[in-house]
C-alpha cells in the first residue's frame, strides 16, 4: 500500500507541475492583459496581469523544494550552466536591493520617468524619486527569477523537456494564429469577434498606445516592437525543430512566425529573425562538424535550403500585399527611413542620456531597478543597475553561450531550439526592448535552456574518436 500511494502521490505531483508550467507559458504570453488594477501614488494604474499570480506561486514552490534539490541540480548541470545561474542570481539580488536603495541615494537626479514615456520626456527629463513602481519591479524580479529556479528544477529529463517544447510550439501557433486574425480583420475583414477578442487581451489601463485598428500587428502584446520579437524567438523555435526532426506543426511555427514579424513593422523584430537564422545556421555547421555528419545532422542540413525558400516566399507574398493595400511607405518608414523619424530621434537621445548622464550621476551604480526607461536593454541595465548589473548579466550570457557551444553536439532537438530561440530574444532585447521583466520570454527561454543542457541521455550519439584510444 505505501508504494501505491507513493505512486500515486507522484502522478499527483506530474499532473500539478504539468499544470502550472502550461499556466506559466500562457499567461506569459498575455502581456497587454490584466487580472484588475491598483492605484499607486498620484492616482496611477497598475495593472496586474495574470502571468504574476501563477510566478507568485512558484515562488513558494521553489523555497520549499530549493534545499533537497540543489545537490542533483549541480550533479547533472555543466560547469558552466551552474556559474550562468549564479551570475543571473547576483543579477537579480542586486537589481532587488538596488529598487529600495538607489533612488533614495540619488534622489533629485535627472531620469526618463518609465510612467510618462521617452516622447514626453524629449530634452525635458524628470527627476528621480522613490516610487511603488521601483518596488513592484523588485517583486517583478523576485517571481521570474523563481520562474526560472522552478523550470530548471522541473525539466531536468527528456520526457519533461520535449513536453515543454511541445507546449511552446502550441502557444506559439495561438499566438501567430491571432496575429493574422488581426491582420486580416484590421485590414480586410472587419468584424466584432476581433473586437471582442482584443479588447479582452488588451484590458490593462495603463497601455492604451494601441487601438485594435492598428495596421502594425501586436497580437496580446503592448506593442509591436515587443511582438516582434517575440515572434522572430518564436519562428527561429519552429525552424530548429523542423530541421531536426521534419515535424510539420514547427514548420507552421516558423512560417507564422516569419509572416507575423514581416506583419509587426517593426526593425526590431526583422534584425532579431535575421540573428536567429545567422545563429541556426552556425548551430548546423558546428554540429556537422563535431558529430561527423550524423543522420539528423545531414537532414537538418537538407532541410534548410527549404526553410529558406518558404520564407523567402512569404516575403515576397508579403510584399505585394503591402503594394496593393497602401502599406509599403509604412513599412519603409519603419525600417530603412526609421532613423528620419521623431521617434528615433527621441529614442536616439534616450538611450544617449541614460548612457551617459544617468550612468555618470550615479557614479556606475544606476539609479535602480524601474527608475529609468530609455529606449535600448543595454541603456536599461547600465542607467538602472550600473556596472554590477551590465557585469552580471553579461556574465550569465556569455557562460550560458559558452555551455551551449561545448555541449552543441549532444542537445536535444528541442533545447538546441529553445536554445536558439533564447539568442533570438536576447537580440530582440539589445535592440530594442528595454524591460527584463516584462514579457518574462528571456527568464523562460533561458530556464529551458539551462534545462536541456542536463546530462541525462544524449540525443545524439558522436561517433568515437580515434584519437582517444591511440
Amino acid at each position: 500500500m505505501a508504494a501505491a500511494a507513493r505512486a500515486s502521490a507522484t502522478i499527483v505531483q506530474k499532473h500539478w507541475v504539468s499544470s502550472v508550467l502550461c499556466l506559466l507559458l500562457f499567461t506569459s504570453v498575455l502581456q497587454a492583459a490584466t487580472v484588475f488594477s491598483i492605484t499607486a501614488g498620484h492616482g496611477f494604474l497598475i495593472g496586474i496581469a495574470p502571468y504574476w499570480f501563477v510566478g507568485g506561486f512558484t515562488l513558494f514552490a521553489v523555497l520549499i523544494h530549493l534545499p533537497s534539490s540543489t545537490r542533483s541540480m549541480t550533479a547533472i548541470l555543466p560547469r558552466d550552466a551552474l556559474l550562468a545561474i549564479v551570475f543571473l542570481a547576483a543579477f537579480s539580488a542586486y537589481a532587488i536591493a538596488s529598487a529600495f536603495t538607489l533612488p533614495r541615494i540619488f534622489e533629485g537626479i535627472k531620469v526618463l520617468n518609465p510612467r510618462l514615456g521617452i516622447d514626453l520626456q524629449y530634452m525635458s527629463p524628470s527627476t528621480l524619486h522613490w516610487s511603488f513602481s521601483n518596488a513592484g519591479q523588485a517583486g517583478y524580479t523576485l517571481i521570474n527569477f523563481s520562474v526560472f529556479i522552478f523550470l530548471v528544477l522541473r525539466l531536468s529529463g527528456d520526457k519533461e523537456l520535449a513536453f515543454i517544447c511541445r507546449l511552446l510550439i502550441g502557444i506559439g501557433l495561438c499566438v501567430m494564429g491571432f496575429a493574422l486574425f488581426q491582420h486580416i480583420s484590421v485590414l480586410y475583414f472587419p468584424n466584432s469577434v476581433y473586437k471582442a477578442l482584443y479588447t479582452i487581451s488588451h484590458n490593462n489601463p495603463v497601455y492604451t498606445s494601441y487601438p485594435l485598428t492598428t495596421t502594425r500587428t501586436n497580437s496580446f502584446f503592448l506593442e509591436p516592437s515587443f511582438f516582434s520579437g517575440v515572434a522572430a524567438a518564436f519562428a527561429v523555435l519552429g525552424m530548429n525543430v523542423y530541421l531536426y526532426t521534419g515535424r510539420k506543426l514547427p514548420l507552421l511555427l516558423a512560417l507564422g512566425g516569419g509572416y507575423a514579424v514581416l506583419t509587426s513593422v517593426a526593425a526590431t523584430g526583422y534584425l532579431a529573425f535575421l540573428a536567429g537564422a545567422l545563429e541556426t545556421v552556425a548551430f548546423v555547421v558546428i554540429r556537422l562538424l563535431r558529430t561527423r555528419a550524423s543522420p539528423p545532422d545531414l537532414q537538418a542540413a537538407r532541410r534548410f535550403p527549404v526553410v529558406l525558400v518558404l520564407l523567402f516566399g512569404i516575403g515576397l507574398l508579403f510584399w505585394q500585399e503591402q503594394t496593393r493595400s497602401d502599406q509599403a511607405e509604412l513599412v519603409r518608414q519603419q525600417t530603412l527611413g526609421k532613423q528620419n523619424t521623431v521617434s528615433f530621434r527621441n529614442r536616439l537621445w534616450a538611450d544617449q542620456f541614460s548612457l551617459s548622464t544617468v550612468s555618470r550621476e550615479t557614479d556606475l551604480l544606476g539609479a535602480g531597478l524601474g527608475s529609468n526607461r530609455p529606449s535600448s536593454f543595454l541603456a536599461y541595465v547600465v542607467s538602472n543597475l550600473g556596472l554590477p548589473g551590465l557585469i552580471s548579466f553579461l556574465g550569465f550570457v556569455l557562460l550560458l553561450a559558452r555551455a551551449c557551444l561545448r555541449e552543441m553536439a549532444r542537445l536535444s532537438p528541442g533545447a538546441l531550439a529553445v536554445c536558439a530561440a533564447f539568442f533570438t530574444y536576447l537580440a530582440a532585447m539589445f535592440g530594442a526592448l528595454p524591460d527584463a521583466n516584462w514579457p518574462p520570454l528571456m527568464w523562460i527561454l533561458a530556464a529551458i535552456t539551462i534545462a536541456g543542457l542536463a546530462r541525462s541521455t544524449p540525443a545524439v550519439q558522436q561517433a568515437p574518436n580515434p584519437a582517444r584510444h591511440a
